[in-house]
């Protein structure tokens, strides 16, 4: 499987090796994101066994989005030259690499260099699993499920991380799930490879954002940005319990997870059928009916449906942003950077709201915002 990528890949009549291809590489992602998705839950409460300081915990934590940034089209170049097969294999020693050290670490600059590694680990990965997605002839549903696979990985690892953590501590917890994404990186010898041809670095120079793109950035922004910062303190205001409110705050960030696992696979099917931004769009609308209910006090309803949007358009959002005549590799590395892009400016804007008391203007603001994102995509695409 030989393409330029500079069209659309046509159709493979082998689908059950692309299939193939489509499970392994989602599964890959899915064991190797498993650390860093146990390192979200366990660094908050255990930053001094970290080394480091309250303040630093969020920086540690932001440090691989903000690398996919400034690393998206880089990796893109890297793939182009090398061949997906032989960039995940690297990504995978790499990433494993990174998330063994999460057991020993104890200083702030150790910490920085190792998630930028694995933000450049997880960019690589997630390319590639897109790219092999895209070669199924049912796009749409390949995406989808996809998703769905690489979200079970760290959903499985908040189940099984504290357990480990409980019984053996941080050291062999953190080993094991870097044990575990290595033995994964075996499957990497089963993938079929996709060459293309080298491209150069001004070819993939991040263009200003399509009407899509930039309703992407608006929905990463409030529903992966946002909202994902601000649950504790939203369910927080509607407890009379502090536990109560901790507790509510955990069942909503393990439904967001959850609820890829679910529904990124409806979405593609979805998507095959009317078309993807025909669906991102409707999504798109009703995710605005989440800031509604959240401005007249139906917060946990409204985080839920956000939530549920949030991952279907996720799911999808790579497929609307392609068309038959671009460079294929550009036009999805463009999409990840301006979806990180948002999800990132949401999270240092929530970051800030958190020491704020009424909440109701922001969001007021944000359904406005976000309304005017949406006619004008209407008007821009009609």
């Amino acid at each position: 499987m030989i393409h330029k990528l500079r069209k659309l890949p046509p159709v493979v009549d082998n689908r059950q090796t692309v299939f193939r291809n489509v499970f392994l590489s989602a599964a890959i992602l899915a064991i190797a994101n498993m650390g860093d998705a146990f390192l979200y839950a366990w660094l908050p409460t255990h930053f001094q066994e970290a080394g480091i300081t309250p303040f630093a915990v969020g920086a540690v934590l932001s440090v691989n989005r903000l690398t996919r940034l400034f690393m998206n089209a880089r990796v893109a170049r890297f793939l182009s030259s090398r061949g997906i097969k032989m960039a995940t294999f690297t990504a995978v020693i790499a990433a494993s690499f990174a998330t063994f050290s999460y057991g020993w670490m104890s200083a702030i600059p150790l910490w920085i260099l190792t998630r930028v590694l694995w933000g450049i680990c997880f960019s690589t990965l997630r390319l590639g699993s897109t790219l092999y997605a895209l070669e199924y002839p049912k796009r749409g549903m390949a995406l989808g499920l996809s998703r769905g696979l690489i979200e079970l990985g760290p959903v499985v690892a908040l189940v099984v991380g504290p357990l480990l953590l409980e019984s053996f501590g941080r050291g062999i917890t953190f080993f094991v799930f870097g044990l575990v994404g290595l033995a994964g990186g075996t499957m990497v010898l089963f993938l079929s490879d996709i060459k293309t041809r080298a491209v150069t670095k001004k070819e993939l120079k991040l263009s200003s954002p399509s009407p899509f793109n930039l309703l992407t950035l608006s929905n990463a922004f409030i529903t992966e940005g946002v909202l994902v910062v601000l649950v504790g303190k939203i369910t927080h205001n509607r407890v009379f319990l502090s536990w109560e409110g901790l507790v509510l705050t955990g069942f909503l960030l393990s439904y967001r997870r959850i609820s890829f696992v679910i529904f990124s696979p409806l979405a593609g099917w979805l998507a095959d059928k009317w078309g993807f931004q025909k669906l991102f769009f409707n999504i798109s609308i009703l995710t605005s009916v989440s800031l509604v209910l959240i401005l007249f006090g139906a917060d946990v309803i409204g985080i839920v449906v956000a939530f549920t949007f949030s991952a279907m358009n996720a799911s999808i959002c790579t497929g609307g942003a392609i068309s038959a005549n671009n460079l294929l590799i550009k036009e999805i590395s463009d999409n990840a950077t301006w979806r990180d892009i948002g999800t990132a400016a949401g999270a240092f804007a929530g970051a800030a709201l958190l020491s704020v008391s009424d909440l109701q203007p922001y969001f007021i603001a944000l359904f406005l915002v976000y309304a005017v994102s949406l006619i004008r995509y209407y008007y821009k695409t009609k």
